[in-house]
């Protein structure tokens, strides 16, 4: 067995300090084969005993036996798959482990806080701490995010007491991560670390710190991916224990008149029959998605003005799910709205349950017609229809790069560029929440217009957008409670789910 393949199958056994050991071997390989195992642990800033308890972790028995995997086949094409099962069993123990943190303290800092100053010590930590700051901005905290050191040290004469710098890093060690955090010190402010690993210098210079077990994962000495979706993983559980910590125990009443989703045999059923609905039923459809408990609860007059359908209309829609009648659909409503309520009460749970469900549609979905239209595009663009799908399209982008080039457009007034940039030999992915909005449901049309291949990205199947291109996948995302009064929904499925088509196509890739 190769040495990346032994790494991969025995990373979980592999301590903070014996992954960074398999990082600097991968990095320095060519140096390391030139190396006796005297020479290796001075090189790695270790005893040999440590490098003997590294190696047994991996099921090597001798130096020798370690050299040798060193040396095999040093220019060979054979490319290993990633194993999916193992990612997804990555994704549940980190899951596991970062519901158990207390998250009280980190909590009190951010509710107290006046201002929240964000740095990210390189692009993907920039793309996390954009996605901190969009969720605090939606809760009613002030959020500025800083790009260098020297906007740090502009922002530093307006650091107060109460405020709150968070530095996000994956190693915790880059230079210029710790210049920013020596240039924070000096200044009367809290200070929060999100790092890969707790043994870091950036970490134990911060009051809090919260951290990430990510992994890396390889197919050849020289491919390797670092999974990072679970810094967003974090931000969702971050956020649901903000939200406990912020709210009296007293809104815990599952009363409103405001949007909230069934999650049951309703919605299935919306999803099964969706293809066969008039033009007038998808639109009633459509609102009744939005509006559950109003329909549970108002009589078909009431709620038939509501939607600006007529009475006959709504019994006719009733009929066409298979029932009697509207009173049939406000009854089976209810049961649903009963048996799922959306409530602060087990949001956690809910909330994990829905990473779950889709990485289990995700590991059953056939995606061979999606990768070959990548494949095959001469160029690939990517829009994403509002605040928290431009960030995953910036993260498709970034990810998909050794792979693939992509675009990504951003903005509705860039919707006609794309419409007259795409052809048909070009792949156009769009990423919407609803799949409704007025601006991509028009670009969907275009393109289908110009026959040029499309892939939507939305929440679920009733949706305009997914009727309108060749290819569809769903993400499972959970709004908040409406005690909470935020319109806010769980974005980080977007992440996942980017992660895990990047790692499948190329396994697609490695098998051609």
């Amino acid at each position: 067995m190769r040495l990346e393949a032994l790494i991969n199958k025995n990373y979980d056994l592999l301590t903070a300090n014996d992954r960074e050991i398999a990082n600097i071997i991968f990095r320095e390989k060519k140096a390391v084969r030139e190396m006796n195992s005297t020479q290796l642990s001075a090189f790695l800033n270790i005893s040999r005993t440590t490098l003997v308890r590294f190696m047994k972790k991996l099921g090597i028995g001798t130096f020798a036996e370690f050299r040798l995997l060193l040396e095999e086949e040093q220019e060979s094409r054979n490319i290993m798959s990633f194993v999916m099962k193992d990612v997804l069993d990555h994704y549940h123990a980190v899951i596991d482990e970062l519901k158990k943190h207390d998250y009280s303290q980190v909590c009190r800092m951010i509710a107290g806080a006046d201002t929240i100053y964000l740095y990210g010590s390189g692009n993907e930590q920039k793309a996390v701490a954009e996605e901190f700051k969009r969720i605090f901005l939606i809760f009613g905290k002030y959020c500025v995010d800083l790009f260098d050191f020297g906007e740090v040290e502009f922002a530093r004469e307006r650091f107060k007491e109460n405020d709150l710098f968070v530095a996000i890093s994956l190693s915790g060690e880059s230079r210029e991560a710790i210049r920013v955090m020596r240039c924070v010190q000096g200044a009367e402010i809290q200070t929060l670390s999100l790092t890969r690993w707790a043994n870091n210098s950036l970490a134990r210079m911060c009051q809090e710190n919260l951290y990430v077990g990510t992994r890396t994962v390889y197919q050849t000495e020289r491919e390797s991916y670092e999974m990072v979706a679970a810094f967003y993983i974090l931000l969702d559980i971050l956020t649901v224990r903000y939200l406990e910590y912020t709210e009296p125990a007293e809104a815990d009443t599952a009363a409103g008149n405001g949007t909230v989703r069934s999650g049951g045999r309703i919605e299935e059923l919306l999803n099964s029959r969706y293809d066969s609905f008039s033009e007038n039923e998808k639109y009633i459809c459509h609102y009744l998605t939005g509006h559950y408990r109003d329909c549970a609860f108002h009589t078909i007059g009431e709620f038939a003005e509501k939607c600006s359908v007529s009475q006959t209309m709504l019994v006719r829609f009733a009929k066409k799910l298979g029932m009697s009648g509207y009173g049939e659909l406000k009854a089976r409503l209810k049961i649903d709205l009963e048996e799922n309520p959306v409530s602060s009460k087990g949001l956690m749970k809910k909330v994990t349950q829905s990473y779950y469900k889709m990485m289990d549609d995700l590991v059953k979905r056939d995606m061979t017609g999606i990768f070959k239209n990548l494949e095959q595009a001469e160029r690939v663009f990517i829009y994403g229809s509002g605040s928290s799908q431009t960030r995953a399209a910036s993260e498709m982008k970034r990810i998909f790069l050794p792979v693939k080039e992509m675009v990504h457009i951003h903005g509705h007034d860039m919707c006609r560029a794309l419409q007259k940039t795409a052809g048909g030999k070009d792949l156009v992915i769009l990423i919407s929440l609803s799949g409704e909005s007025q601006a991509v449901v028009e670009l969907g049309r275009a393109l289908r217009t110009n026959h040029v291949p499309a892939v939507s990205i939305t929440r679920l199947k009733n949706n305009t957008l997914a009727s309108l291109c060749s290819e569809n996948l769903y993400i499972n995302s959970i709004q908040m409670p409406v005690e909470y009064d935020v319109e806010y929904e769980i974005a980080t499925p977007y992440f996942i789910l980017i992660e895990f088509l990047y790692l499948s196509y190329r396994n697609y890739l490695s098998q051609k």
